[in-house]
């Protein structure tokens, strides 16, 4: 019985430490983007837009990511490379372009957030 116990233990521990270098892997990495006006409101319906490298931002070509703000301003990209992208914001007469349109950073397997502010 002992031998078995030992053989169990011995499995449980190589297991635990086999899977750590694939942690990261099991959740997928999100960015959060917050869109705020110069009075630090919340921007409904603002239309933002990832991009992997600048020359694409700086034609509006090519996204690697769309989609609207919600009811409370921010919306979430799921399943995305951890590379700096540039990010684009509009929501009529409202934009970023010049103000802090690249996100670095992102961090594997986790929820990053930045905040735009729009003017």
């Amino acid at each position: 019985m002992t031998k078995k116990y030992y053989i169990i233990v011995l499995i449980l521990f190589v297991g635990l430490f086999s899977t750590q270098g694939q942690s990261k892997g099991l959740f997928p990495t999100k960015l959060k983007v917050y869109v705020i006006d110069i009075l630090g409101n919340f921007v409904e319906g603002a239309e933002v837009t990832l991009y992997k490298n600048k020359e694409d931002y700086l034609a509006s070509e090519n996204p690697k990511f769309k989609g609207l703000t919600n009811e409370k301003g921010w919306i979430t990209f799921k399943k995305i490379d951890e590379i700096p992208y540039f990010i684009e914001v509009v929501k009529g007469d409202l934009r970023n372009y010049g103000k802090g349109v690249q996100v670095e950073d992102i961090e594997e397997g986790k929820k990053n957030k930045i905040n735009i502010i729009v003017e």
